[in-house]
């Protein structure tokens, strides 16, 4: 893989693919966390993850479902149209 690859890829699906800044977690998706919901949506990753074998180091991109790993620092990120 050439150190260009991911930008040509990108404009390559740019029909399907954007790239754009992340934005920090919405206070209402953050008001929504706690102890139950929590449990519950590593308990369903768990289990999607056991049941179609997908490996860990096979696991990207956390951005997409709107929670940040780092706080609330922008980061550049490639999303769905």
């Amino acid at each position: 893989v050439g150190k260009n690859w991911t930008t040509c890829f990108i404009e390559k699906h740019s029909d399907q693919l954007k790239t754009t800044w992340s934005t920090p977690l919405e206070s209402k998706r953050a008001d929504a966390v706690n102890p139950t919901t929590n449990k519950l949506w590593w308990d369903l990753l768990k289990s999607t993850l056991q049941d179609y074998n997908i490996k860990s180091e096979n696991i990207y991109a956390v951005d997409e479902v709107g929670c940040q790993p780092y706080g609330t620092k922008k980061e550049w990120v490639i999303s769905g149209r």
